[in-house]
């Protein structure tokens, strides 16, 4: 009879710790699957946020191009008077101002800045060693559109975006169709990529630190904007050195490519906005391509790994410590009740009652 109660509490207990440990197997598949789906969802929410950044910057410079090339073709500008000129330029001034344009300039076959508005100051200077001017002057359509960055003046890490289009003589038909005329100079709209960036770039935020990048490939990959504003202007194939995954999405990102994937860099610190020299992490980014005329950029939009899983992680802690505490117990709990350390029924002794 003792022993039958034995082998009964054994065979109880026993199902009871192949139960615990089927449920925290479960639980820790469960949590692998969890982990990997989150992963999957959220990317996919980073991709149409990188998908609608670069489409609305897209939109926006292209319709900046259009009042730009319109500019161009007006006959008041290639006739270069002076006082129709200056009325054109000070309107569409006052017009696109509230995009974001800080200034229109219009310069002679010369590169010489012949109007401004609204910044007066800048007639007369000599702006021919531009890249934007010297792509103009080998441009042979009226649709091309230039695009250059530079360093607005003042303190910090401010860029401008020049927009320019090339300005041609009025010319003749050529087989029924208008010819391009001799070049006569180039119109250029300034945009101050603060606004730009504040719009389109810096995302609605998925996670409680994501941030994006925006990089110029046609110039090596140059960061036209970035969290931690050091990183500006700086070549980021370059800065990638030392993490091959970061490295292949970069070069990805340079190809024109759209996607998404997963990388090792310098953790952020949020509240300096700088990355740290020597502490690591992991990150998930979404890319996208930018085609602006004939400039070539692309947008990233990454976020930390941690804090995309941090709910995930708290369960998986919780599994870890339930296997913890199944070794730690000894196996004590699985002793059937009423025995002793060496499972013989335990008869209490009346002599203690």
């Amino acid at each position: 009879m003792r022993v039958r109660r034995q082998r009964g509490a054994w065979i109880v207990s026993g199902i009871a710790l192949v139960l615990v440990v089927v449920v925290a197997t479960v639980g820790f598949l469960s949590f692998i699957n969890t982990e990997a789906a989150i992963i999957d969802e959220f990317q996919e929410r980073q991709a149409l946020a990188a998908n609608t950044s670069a489409e609305s910057i897209e939109s926006y410079f292209e319709g900046l191009a259009r009042e730009t090339r319109a500019l161009a073709v007006s006959p008041m500008v290639r006739g270069f008077n002076r006082g129709a000129v200056k009325r054109e330029i000070e309107l569409e001034f006052e017009e696109l101002e509230e995009l974001g344009v800080i200034g229109i300039r219009v310069l002679d076959a010369d590169g010489i800045v012949k109007f401004s508005a609204p910044d007066k100051k800048m007639e007369g200077r000599d702006l021919s060693s531009r890249n934007y001017f010297k792509k103009a002057q080998r441009a042979t359509s009226r649709k091309d559109i230039f695009l250059e960055f530079s360093r607005l003046s003042g303190p910090g890490n401010e860029m401008a975006a020049a927009i320019a289009s090339p300005i041609f003589t009025p010319s003749s038909t050529q087989e029924g169709r208008p010819a391009v005329g001799k070049f006569a100079g180039v119109i250029m709209v300034n945009v101050d990529m603060d606004v730009v960036i504040k719009r389109f770039v810096v995302p609605k935020e998925s996670a409680p630190h994501e941030h994006a990048f925006l990089i110029d490939v046609d110039d090596q990959t140059e960061v036209i904007w970035a969290p931690d504003h050091d990183m500006v202007r700086k070549r980021l194939l370059k800065e990638a050195r030392g993490f091959p995954q970061f490295r292949r999405i970069v070069m990805r990102m340079a190809e024109g490519k759209r996607g998404t994937g997963k990388f090792q860099y310098f953790a952020i610190r949020d509240k300096l906005h700088k990355f740290a020299s020597t502490e690591k992490e992991t990150f998930l980014i979404a890319y996208a391509p930018i085609r602006i005329g004939n400039a070539r950029w692309s947008i990233g939009v990454w976020a930390p790994q941690r804090e995309v899983l941090g709910s995930v992680e708290s369960v998986a802690n919780n599994l870890v410590c339930v296997f913890r505490t199944i070794p730690a117990t000894d196996f004590g709990f699985i002793r059937p009740p009423n025995t002793d350390q060496s499972g013989h029924l335990f008869r209490p002794n009346p002599a203690t009652f």
